[in-house]
């Protein structure tokens, strides 16, 4: 099942993409008490030196691809695409992993 956050997202799709924005919102707020709360304790994180987002669905898990544009002080820093990986445990959409990779300039 794919699901596009523009379109009309199933009920699991919008609950995939709720924690997915409160995930980012507490790493950039510095909040590790939220960011703890959120990840799976199987959790990996690759990166390399939320905008357009997709959630597809196997099962119990949900993949989240999109693009990131990173500003500081209206300056735009980096453009990214990633793919965050998610498990439904208790109820409870936790992290299970995410990846990152800049586009060039």
């Amino acid at each position: 099942m794919s699901a596009s956050a523009g379109a009309s997202a199933p009920d699991s799709a919008v609950a995939v993409l709720r924690q997915s924005t409160s995930w980012l919102n507490a790493i950039v707020g510095g909040d590790a008490k939220i960011v703890g709360s959120i990840l799976s304790p199987n959790f990996t994180h690759i990166t390399s030196n939320a905008s357009e987002q997709t959630v597809d669905f196997a099962g119990d898990a949900a993949v989240v691809h999109g693009l990131n544009t990173l500003v500081q002080s209206g300056k735009t820093l980096a453009r990214e695409r990633y793919t965050n990986v998610y498990v439904k445990e208790n109820g409870t959409w936790m992290v299970l992993s995410a990846q990152e990779t800049q586009i060039a300039p």
